[in-house]
C-alpha cells in the first residue's frame, strides 16, 4: 500500500508539471507574466520518437526512485549582508567551455526530487577559471584556478552565470541565513578585476512575501542582456505559474520574455517538462516552439539531460543516451554489463544517478560506484567510493557530477554516518579493493 501511495504521489507531481495553470494574481505584489499557448497532445503528431522525424512508439520501463528521507529545517545561523568579493586580475585565455557548462547545467526531471535547472558549477569562458557554490557547507561562491581554491564572495547564492569576466548570481538564504537588505532571488554581479559586487535587479525584494512561494529560479546572461525566470506555487493544490523576463543591459526594469529564452532548449524549442504517460508507461520529454507554441515529443526516460549542439544527452537507467535531434541518429554508452558484475545487478533497473563528460571519457555515478568509459576504446573501469571506518563500510554517493573538461567533481550525498556533504574532486587511484575495483580518493575543495 505504501508503494502504491508513493506511485500515486509521483504521478500527481508529474501531472502538476504537465498542467501548470495560470491563476488570478489580483491583490498580489508580483511581476506580470505572458503565457505561451501550447497545443495539447491530441493536436500533435502521435508518438514521434525523434523530433519531427519518425512515428514509432518505444516502450520504456519505469525507473525505480529511492524515497527520500524526511529532513528537518536548518535553523537560521547567521546574518548576511552584501559584501565585496575577492579582487584579482585574471589572465584571459583561449578556451571553449560551452560543452562543459552545458553538462554542468543539466536539467533534472527526477520527479522524486522535483524538477530543477541548477547552475552551481561553471567555467568562465574568458579565463577558464572555475566558479562553484560551496554546497553542503556555507553555499558561498568560491573560485578554483590552477588547482588553488579561494573564497570569492561571502554571500549564499544559486544560479551562477559567467559573462565577459563577471559572475552573475541569485541570492538564496537556503533556509539558514537571515538576509539583511536583500531577498532570495535578487540578482547580483561580481567582477573579479575590481572585487565589486553590485545589485543588478532586486527580484526577490520586489516579490515581497510572494517570494516564499517562488522556486525553480533560472538565470541566463548573453550579449543582449539578462534573462531570468521563476515559478510561483499557489494554493493548497500547488498550482504552478511560470514567469520569464528579460533585462537589457543598462535598463532598470525588465520586460516580459514571451519566448522563454531562459529555458533550456534546442533551436526554436524549449523543454517544457518530462513525464510518464499513464496509458502505456512511456516516458517523454516535451519540446515547445518558442513562437508558435507547437509541441512535439521525444521518447526518452532520462532524469538528467542537456543539449550539446544538436545532440540531446540524457542519463538512462544504466547508460548515457544521445539523440541527434537534427538527423535522428542515436548513440548509446552502455554500462549495464559492468554494473551486473560490480553491483550484482540482475536486470536493467535504474542505477545511474548522474553523468558528465571530460575530453576523453564519459563518467557516470551510482549510489556507491563511479564508472569511467574511454570515448575511443569504450573500455570501462569502475571506482569504489566505500571507505572503511570503525570496522564498517561507509558509502559516498554523488547526486551531481561536474567537470572542467579535464577532471571530474561531485557533490557528496551522505549514505552513512560520518560522511560529510561537500564539493569534491574525484580521483581514481592505482590501488584496488578485494573486488578488483579501483579505490577512489575524494579531495574536498574546501574545509
Amino acid at each position: 500500500m505504501k508503494k502504491r501511495k508513493y506511485l500515486y504521489w509521483c504521478m500527481s507531481i508529474a501531472f502538476l508539471w504537465i498542467t501548470g495553470c495560470a491563476t488570478d494574481t489580483k491583490g498580489e505584489t508580483i511581476l506580470p507574466t505572458n503565457t505561451i499557448a501550447v497545443e495539447s497532445t491530441e493536436n500533435t503528431t502521435p508518438n514521434p520518437t525523434v523530433v519531427l522525424k519518425e512515428n514509432e512508439s518505444v516502450k520504456i520501463q519505469e525507473p525505480v526512485f529511492k524515497e527520500k528521507e524526511k529532513t528537518t529545517a536548518t535553523p537560521i545561523s547567521k546574518q548576511i549582508t552584501k559584501v565585496d568579493g575577492l579582487c584579482e586580475e585574471l589572465e584571459k585565455v583561449e578556451t571553449n567551455v560551452e560543452i562543459y557548462n552545458s553538462l554542468n547545467r543539466k536539467v533534472n526531471n527526477d520527479i522524486a526530487v522535483r524538477v530543477h535547472e541548477n547552475s552551481v558549477f561553471c567555467l568562465d569562458e574568458t579565463t577558464g577559471v572555475v566558479y562553484f557554490v560551496n554546497q553542503g557547507k556555507d553555499n558561498f561562491l568560491y573560485r578554483m584556478k590552477d588547482g588553488e581554491v579561494a573564497l570569492a564572495v561571502a554571500m549564499p547564492m544559486q544560479q551562477l552565470y559567467t559573462y565577459q569576466g563577471s559572475v552573475y548570481f541569485m541570492v538564496d538564504n537556503y533556509g539558514r541565513y537571515e538576509l539583511e537588505g536583500m531577498k532570495t532571488g535578487d540578482i547580483y554581479c561580481y567582477t573579479p578585476s575590481s572585487g565589486a559586487v553590485e545589485l543588478v535587479y532586486a527580484l526577490g525584494t520586489i516579490l515581497g512575501e510572494t517570494v516564499e512561494n517562488a522556486r525553480d529560479y533560472k538565470l541566463l546572461v548573453e550579449e543582449s542582456g539578462i534573462y531570468f525566470g521563476y515559478c510561483i506555487l499557489r494554493g493548497e493544490g500547488e498550482k504552478i505559474q511560470t514567469y520569464n523576463y528579460f533585462l537589457p543591459f543598462g535598463a532598470s526594469e525588465p520586460i516580459e520574455d514571451e519566448y522563454s529564452t531562459v529555458r533550456e532548449g534546442w533551436k526554436e524549442y524549449y523543454f517544457r517538462a518530462s513525464y510518464r504517460v499513464p496509458e502505456d508507461g512511456t516516458f517523454v520529454i516535451e519540446l515547445v516552439h518558442r513562437r508558435t507554441g507547437e509541441m512535439t515529443k521525444i521518447f526518452a526516460r532520462g532524469a538528467d539531460y542537456c543539449m550539446i549542439g544538436d545532440i540531446l544527452y540524457y542519463g538512462d537507467s544504466t547508460s548515457v543516451e544521445c539523440i541527434n535531434l537534427e538527423t535522428g541518429e542515436q548513440t548509446s554508452y552502455d554500462f549495464l554489463e559492468i554494473m551486473k558484475r560490480t553491483e550484482h545487478l540482475e536486470d536493467d533497473s535504474r542505477k545511474l544517478q548522474a553523468f558528465t563528460m571530460t575530453e576523453d571519457a564519459i563518467w557516470v555515478s551510482t549510489w556507491s560506484k563511479v564508472y569511467r568509459m574511454d570515448l575511443q576504446t569504450r573500455e570501462i573501469i569502475c571506482g569504489a567510493s566505500e571507505v572503511l571506518r570503525g570496522g564498517m563500510y561507509c558509502n559516498y554517493a554523488f547526486g551531481e557530477l561536474y567537470t572542467d573538461g579535464k577532471e571530474v567533481y561531485g557533490f557528496t550525498k551522505p549514505m552513512s554516518s560520518g560522511i560529510k556533504e561537500g564539493v569534491v574532486r574525484i580521483v581514481f587511484t592505482d590501488s584496488v579493493d578485494i573486488m578488483g575495483n579501483f579505490i577512489i580518493e575524494l579531495e574536498y575543495l574546501t574545509e
